[in-house]
């Protein structure tokens, strides 16, 4: 989906290696969406598939669309459609009964037009069923990553990639956009990683990692582990995230 310069670009192979626990906790959000059959359906920066393979299963005529071309033909990898298309300008008018997104919307930073295009795209009563990263996502991997780049010389902004509202101002933005509320909540989780710390925090932070020179980079994560273990690494050795959710389900308005 339509990042900016600081967000990362995906390869599909890592993905599913170090990264598939967030698919896996959008299959709660699947729930929430309630897919019949029939249905026609939009994933909203469907990433290598996962999820929208859940929805074809359950019926639904599914559509997947990334900004990320790798991503792409993963999904299209699976027998499913896709498209490689800039979720702020989707060129749908009136065409699906729901649109799903799983952890994308906080990659783009001005979301208004992207939710205008999503508006766009719902029939008149279709809905929006989305997660997005919440005020406090990631909090002590952002201090401690913004800490280390003070110290070394880099761009802390760099560590703050994301859109990370709290729950009414993302239900304001929707409502500001004309979608009606249905329901939302925030949720808080701590999430144990399927590996170490780096494999995760090295592919969604590139950008900061990658503006210092190889030396300085290797420091950098050292100095980085070095303050996040105390806090994110339990005793055998098993790390976690500390994750924070917004989950809405919203209406196009008839």
């Amino acid at each position: 989906m339509p990042i900016d310069a600081a967000a990362p670009t995906w390869d599909p192979s890592h993905y599913d290696a170090h990264g598939r626990f967030i698919s896996r906790y959008g299959l709660e959000l699947l729930e929430w969406l309630a897919a019949r059959p029939g249905e026609t359906i939009l994933d909203f920066g469907c990433g290598d598939g996962f999820l929208t393979q859940e929805i074809a299963n359950q019926g639904a005529d599914v559509l997947g669309v990334d900004l990320d071309p790798r991503m792409v033909e993963g999904t299209r990898a699976r027998g499913l459609t896709a498209e490689h298309v800039d979720g702020t300008a989707l060129g749908f008018d009136e065409r699906f009964d729901a649109v799903f997104s799983n952890s994308v919307l906080q990659w783009i930073k001005q979301p208004d037009p992207a939710l205008q295009s999503i508006h766009r795209a719902l029939k008149p009563g279709g809905r929006f069923v989305v997660d997005v990263a919440g005020l406090g996502n990631l909090a002590a991997v952002l201090v401690a990553m913004r800490a280390v780049g003070d110290e070394l010389g880099g761009d802390p902004n760099l560590a703050f990639p994301f859109y990370a509202p709290t729950e009414t101002e993302f239900t304001d933005l929707l409502k500001s956009n004309s979608f009606v509320i249905e329901r939302s909540d925030t949720s808080p989780r701590y999430t144990a990683l399927p590996s170490d710390l780096w494999n995760w925090i090295g592919s969604i932070f590139q950008p900061f990692f990658t503006q210092f020179d190889q030396a300085t980079n290797d420091t950098v994560r050292t100095r980085v582990l070095e303050l996040l273990e105390p806090v994110l690494c339990d005793g055998a050795g098993q790390w976690h995230i500390d994750h924070v959710r917004v989950r809405v389900i919203a209406r196009k308005s008839t």
